[in-house]
């Protein structure tokens, strides 16, 4: 299967909206023009990108697995737990130093060693303490990686008893986690309320959307697929409206599965994109390095900020600012072509071959 433009814009604008309500530019933006309406922009980013990566890692997780199940042959474990290994830990173990470094060069920081632990095992996500100790965004990668963990219990289900039962048996588990955290915890930690059971439905909604895409593309025309539109924009209005303890567990799931309407006009627009793809040599840019920028911007914020306050003219920063926003995801690009490519030439060597950009 060819790469998908679509998909790499889409990566890209999530990850330039985490960078951008990081870096506050909406707010910037406000201040400097006095238009107000401006700061809202952040919530994007703040809110709405995470769960659009969620989405996108359902898609293309299944989507490169996809020959084999078309062919009835089973997930082959090692090949795929080493090509997830090779595609997110060099570029996450990369960050984690990155970060360390720059806490204690920027803020004389360092982390407890049991800190420092928890992040290179990955399991920051399963503690409220070292939740965003290190690294604010670092708590995704232990949602994705536990997703990628159960993915072929999924792809069996999906291969036995097809997609839509597989689909079925995630809502389910997803539904049962979050009546355990309401039944039995009044307060919950940012660790259970992001636990990776909680979000696995939204996750496989994408592995769902992908399936039927490549086989049943004219699903999305028909009256079925404007019925799901129409019940997901209904959650999600209402809500906006009524309130309740731990509603945020709920949000997280419609958070991801809103974008599914724009997810698929993307898709169906690739011809499209690939008519005018040097035009979008930028975005697309951004796009094949979403995920060391999604990795590397809150660090290299923070170590901007501190050049600027202790050795530059604090009456420059609109423009100084101005001028990270730019660099920063120049920096994540090289980053991206000088410690992700290598591991993704590795994994063609040992005849891990990606069908998707995942």
């Amino acid at each position: 299967m060819n790469k998908l433009l679509g998909i790499d814009l889409l990566r890209g604008f999530a990850a330039f909206s985490v960078f951008y309500s990081h870096q506050h530019i909406g707010s910037l933006i406000s201040k400097f023009t006095g238009l107000s309406w401006f700061t809202s922009t952040d919530l994007i980013g703040a809110v709405y990108a995470v769960p659009l990566f969620f989405l996108l890692s359902g898609y293309c997780i299944h989507l490169s697995s996809f020959k084999q199940k078309e062919l009835g042959e089973p997930l082959q474990l090692k090949k795929y737990y080493f090509n997830r290994f090779l595609r997110i830990y060099p570029a996450y173990l990369f960050a984690l130093l990155f970060s360390v470094m720059v806490n204690y060069v920027s803020y004389d920081k360092k982390p407890s060693l049991e800190d420092l632990i928890v992040h290179l095992f990955v399991g920051q996500g399963f503690s409220s303490t070292y939740f965003n100790s290190i690294n604010l965004v670092l708590w995704t990668i232990t949602v994705e990686a536990a997703f990628y963990i159960i993915y072929p219990i999924y792809y069996r289900i999906n291969q036995t008893k097809g997609i839509n039962q597989a689909l079925l048996f995630s809502f389910l588990v997803s539904l049962i986690s979050n009546l355990i955290c309401f039944l039995f915890f009044r307060n919950l930690s940012i660790s259970v309320i992001f636990f990776f059971t909680n979000l696995w439905f939204g996750w496989c909604f994408g592995a769902w959307l992908c399936d039927q895409y490549h086989r049943q593309p004219d699903f999305f025309k028909s009256k079925n697929w404007i019925f799901i539109v129409g019940a997901i924009l209904c959650f999600f209005v209402l809500l906006q409206i009524y309130h309740f303890d731990n509603e945020l567990i709920v949000h997280n799931t419609i958070n991801i599965l809103i974008w599914a309407p724009l997810f698929i006009l993307t898709l169906q627009s690739e011809k499209f994109f690939q008519h005018y793809k040097k035009w979008l040599a930028i975005p697309l840019a951004i796009g094949i390095s979403s995920y060391s920028l999604y990795l590397l911007h809150m660090p290299l914020i923070l170590f901007k900020n501190f050049l600027i306050h202790k050795y530059l003219n604090n009456n420059s920063y609109i423009l100084l600012m101005a001028i990270g926003t730019i660099l920063i995801p120049l920096v994540c690009y090289f980053s991206y072509r000088i410690i992700e490519v290598p591991f993704f030439n590795l994994r063609r060597k040992y005849a891990v071959k990606p069908h998707t950009n995942g």
